[in-house]
C-alpha cells in the first residue's frame, strides 16, 4: 500500500474541514439523483480526519462506496473509532516496512503478538508526523499497546510526545501514565491513577478498574471501598464483550482479594458454562483462588474456605505452585495428610525444597517411615 493511500495529515483540504463536510454533502447527488462516488469518498476521508470514524462508515455504507480505496477507508474508520480495526489483515502485514505504511499497520492491531517483528522506527517518525489533534487520539492506546509488549522505549517516547501536544491530559492518557508508573515500580502513584479514572464516568474507567484489581492482587494489597460492586455492575453492563469478558475475571479476582472464596468459586463456576468469550480469560483463575486462600492471614477463615472447597480444586487445573502454597500452610497447621495430597499432584522433581517439603508435610502427618 503506497503511503499517499494512508496519508491522514492531507484528507482534509487546507480550507476549513467543516466546510468541506457541507461541500461533500451537497455534491453527493449532482446527477440525476445518482451518488457522486467522489464526493463520497472526499466526505468519508474529511470524517476520518476529523477522527468521526462512525460517521465514516455510515457513509460507506449507505452510499455503497466499494474497491480497494474503499477497503482501505474502512480500514482507517475503524481505526479512528475503535483504536484498532476488527480485520487488520489489510495492513498487518506491512508493519515491518521502512514507510509510513507501518504506522496504520501498528494502528490496526488490537493487541501486539510477543513474537511480532515490526518496524519501530518507521512507525515512530510517521506517529511524531501525524497531526497534534490525531496523535492525542489515537497516540494513549498504542503507546498501551507497545507497554504491554514489553517495548518501553517506544512507549515512553510516544507519552512524551502526547503530553507536549496536550494542555491538559485526557482520560487515555491518564491511563497510560498510571499504568508507566506501575511499570516503573510506582505502585502508590499507579494505585491513585487507577483509583481517580475507577471512580468516574470516563470511557477508561473499566479498564482503570481492571488493572486497579490485578495491581492488588499482584502486591497482595487492599481494594478501595465499593471495588467490588462497581466491577459486577460494570461486567453485567458490558456482558457479552471483550471488555466485558474481562470485567467478569477481575469480578473473581476481587472477590478473592476481599476473602470472599465462596462468591468467586460460585463465579468461576458461572463462567465454565457461561459465555465463550468469558472463558478465555480464566484459565488461571482457579490457581489464583487457591494462592487467595493461602496467603489468607486468618487460619479459621483459610481452613473453613479450604475444606469447603477442597474437592472442587482437586477437580480443576491449579498450578503446581498454589498446590504447594496450600501444602506448606496445611502443613503449618498441622493437616500433613492434606498437604501431601496436594503435593501429589505434581511429581517430585528431587529438589531439595520439594523434598523438604515432603518431608515436612509427613512429620506433620506423622508419617515417620
Amino acid at each position: 500500500i503506497p503511503d499517499q493511500s494512508l496519508d491522514i495529515a492531507n484528507w482534509a483540504p487546507e480550507s476549513d474541514p467543516v466546510e468541506n463536510i457541507s461541500r461533500f454533502r451537497l455534491s453527493l447527488f449532482e446527477e440525476f439523483e445518482s451518488p457522486n462516488r467522489d464526493a463520497a469518498v472526499g466526505l468519508v476521508k474529511t470524517y476520518v480526519y476529523l477522527t468521526f470514524g462512525a460517521e465514516a462508515s455510515k457513509i460507506l455504507d449507505r452510499f455503497d462506496v466499494t474497491g480497494a480505496d474503499a477497503d482501505i477507508l474502512r480500514t482507517m474508520a475503524e481505526i479512528v473509532d475503535h483504536g484498532f480495526a476488527s480485520h487488520s489483515d489489510l495492513f498487518a502485514e506491512q508493519i515491518t516496512c521502512d514507510s509510513d505504511v507501518a504506522l496504520s499497520a501498528a494502528l490496526s492491531i488490537e493487541n501486539f503478538p510477543r513474537a511480532l517483528a515490526m518496524n519501530t522506527g518507521a512507525i515512530q517518525l510517521a506517529f511524531f508526523e501525524m497531526p497534534i489533534h490525531l496523535r492525542r487520539h489515537l497516540g494513549p492506546s498504542l503507546a498501551l499497546r507497545f507497554l504491554d509488549y514489553g517495548d518501553l522505549n517506544t512507549a515512553f517516547k510516544f507519552r512524551d510526545a502526547i503530553d507536549r501536544a496536550t494542555a491538559t491530559p485526557g482520560d487515555a492518557l491518564k491511563l497510560l501514565n498510571a499504568k508507566i508508573d506501575l511499570e516503573l515500580g510506582n505502585e502508590a502513584e499507579a494505585s491513585d491513577g487507577f483509583d481517580a479514572l475507577s471512580d468516574s464516568n470516563s470511557a477508561m474507567a473499566p479498564d482503570a478498574l481492571i488493572e486497579r484489581i490485578d495491581l492488588a492482587i499482584q502486591s497482595q494489597g487492599d481494594l478501595p471501598k465499593g471495588a467490588v460492586e462497581s466491577v459486577a455492575a460494570l461486567a453485567f453492563e458490558h456482558r457479552g464483550t471483550k471488555i466485558g469478558a474481562r470485567l467478569a475475571r477481575s469480578y473473581v479476582v476481587a472477590n478473592i482479594v476481599e476473602h470472599r472464596f465462596d462468591e468467586a468459586l460460585s463465579s468461576l463456576l458461572r463462567i465454565e458454562t457461561g459465555e465463550e468469550s468469558e472463558k478465555l480469560v480464566f484459565p488461571d483463575l482457579w490457581s489464583k483462588l487457591a494462592l487467595g486462600m493461602a496467603r489468607t492471614d486468618d487460619d479459621v477463615i483459610f481452613l473453613s474456605a479450604y475444606y469447603k472447597h477442597k474437592k472442587t480444586l482437586a477437580e480443576r487445573e491449579v498450578s503446581h505452585a498454589a498446590r504447594s502454597k496450600l501444602a506448606k500452610r496445611l502443613t503449618r497447621l498441622g493437616f500433613g495428610n492434606d498437604a501431601l495430597e496436594e503435593l501429589a499432584f505434581y511429581p517430585s522433581t528431587g529438589t531439595l525444597e520439594e523434598v523438604l517439603e515432603r518431608a515436612n508435610a509427613m512429620i506433620s502427618a506423622n508419617q515417620y517411615d
